[in-house]
């Protein structure tokens, strides 16, 4: 059996496999989201006609992120915060005027003006591979950044983080995802 390892596909899942054995704690899997998990995310947005700011931690490579791009209004603004330069420049590639790449950690949305302002988080982050003090130095600025109505859909691969989140959230809902590898829990937090 000859398999082809040239096609765009292919080597993106390269490219994200490659990072992930690199480095592990920062990507937190060894496959990349499957559209299953993608469009699951992308739909939990409330009202994706409404213009809104929406942020989004750990793109990897994009998966999720076309698909946010797909279901947003025209007029939406969607910021990523990515650490890996890999990944940065795998998401650079995306022609989109509403989405803005930014190489830094997710700490960083405290250096940007968007108190209060954001509408929704979208987090990959893999929180269980997260020191504790940092973990909740984000999720401080989370709450921050977040609207009065504003949301943070969290996906992790166990409920090991379901009660850091309880503590910092008054509602939470928990989704499931078995189409995924491995497949995923989905927080919805809100105030």
């Amino acid at each position: 059996m000859i398999v082809c390892l040239n096609s765009k596909k292919n080597n993106k899942m390269n490219i994200f496999l490659k990072q992930a054995f690199l480095n592990f704690k920062q990507t937190g899997a060894l496959f990349k989201s499957s559209i299953f998990l993608s469009k699951k995310i992308a739909s939990l947005i409330p009202n994706p006609d409404l213009d809104k700011l929406i942020v989004e931690f750990g793109p990897g490579n994009g998966g999720i992120t076309k698909e946010i791009l797909n279901s947003m209004s025209k007029n939406s603004k969607l910021v990523v915060f990515e650490l890996n330069p890999v990944f940065c420049n795998e998401l650079g590639q995306i022609k989109d005027k509403r989405l803005t790449v930014i190489n830094e950690s997710a700490i960083a949305i405290k250096d940007f003006e968007f108190y209060g302002k954001v509408d929704c988080i979208i987090s990959s982050l893999p929180l269980a591979s997260i020191n504790k003090q940092i973990k909740t130095a984000i999720f401080k600025e989370v709450k921050n950044t977040l609207t009065k109505e504003g949301l943070i859909i969290q996906y992790q691969y166990s409920l090991l983080d379901y009660s850091f989140l309880r503590k910092r959230f008054k509602n939470i809902k928990l989704r499931f995802t078995l189409l995924n590898v491995p497949p995923s829990f989905i927080y919805i937090c809100k105030n």
